[in-house]
């Protein structure tokens, strides 16, 4: 296993300076493998695209991401170590603020499984599933005006019916939940929704995660089917893919989808 870490960072940013932060950050993490990626691309896709060419040269087995304005716990990246061994070839996220994780840790299960996964706070995945996603993403997704990243993502994800692992407890914090580096985001009742924009369940820094046997309760985490975004999915995934795309529906795909939801209503009693 070759790990190489990186900090999204973009010093360009008009509304926030987290200069001073990137450096506290860099300190809590001591690693001398992590570098800091200074975004100019102006969009997040482009910066996680921007971000891989700039990690090709040390051809490393797995990415680990992390964005600036997140508190890691302690004894993250040895932790995110151990569970790349046990989950080498999956992708998994440290940071979500799904329900399911105070149902997965009431039963003291340490792992949730997202059908769709938009939050990209820290995550790991290894580097050819990466450029495998970039490519994909690239091919059947089309521009618009906010060029997010984790929309993106979680797409490639949802289209190819892999679930993503996230740790519970998260392992990281998004301390900066209520500003933003972007032109482009969210609506404001968003922007200033702490439940939304923060861990559902952060392990603290006072906690040390080492002591969590993370291969214990793997297979029996708990899957979470929600959409927690802003838009339903399958209207959103729909505008954004490229009419060229494999995966857009057509008007008589949207008549037969109607058709059959029609039926199951019918069947429930709901018609």
């Amino acid at each position: 296993m070759k790990l190489a870490i990186r900090i999204k960072h973009n010093p360009y940013a008009a509304h926030v300076n987290r200069d001073q932060w990137l450096k506290v950050m860099v300190m809590i993490l001591n690693d001398p493998r992590v570098k800091v990626y200074n975004d100019s691309a102006g969009n997040p896709y482009q910066s996680i695209c921007g971000l891989f060419d700039d990690v090709i040269k040390e051809n490393p087995t797995h990415l680990l991401v992390l964005e600036d304005d997140v508190l890691p716990c302690f004894n993250f990246i040895s932790t995110v170590e151990k569970i790349i061994k046990t989950l080498k070839n999956e992708p998994v996220t440290f940071f979500t603020n799904s329900k399911a994780i105070n149902v997965a840790l009431k039963d003291e299960i340490n792992w949730i499984r997202l059908k769709i996964w938009y939050y990209t706070q820290s995550y790991v995945m290894p580097f050819k599933l990466m450029g495998n996603m970039l490519s994909w993403i690239d091919k059947n997704v089309d521009d618009d005006a906010r060029h997010s990243d984790d929309e993106r993502i979680a797409m490639y994800f949802y289209f190819h019916n892999r679930f993503v692992y996230a740790t519970a407890p998260s392992l990281v914090e998004h301390i900066g939940w209520n500003s933003s580096s972007l032109k482009h985001d969210r609506p404001e009742e968003y922007m200033n929704s702490r439940d939304l924009r923060t861990a559902k369940k952060f392990i603290g820094v006072d906690k040390n995660p080492d002591e969590i046997d993370w291969t214990k309760t793997i297979k029996r985490a708990v899957f979470d089917y929600d959409d927690c975004g802003l838009e339903d999915h399958h209207i959103l995934f729909q505008r954004l893919l490229k009419k060229s795309s494999l995966h857009k529906r057509t008007l008589k795909d949207e008549i037969k989808l109607s058709s059959s939801l029609r039926d199951k209503m019918v069947k429930m009693g709901l018609l």
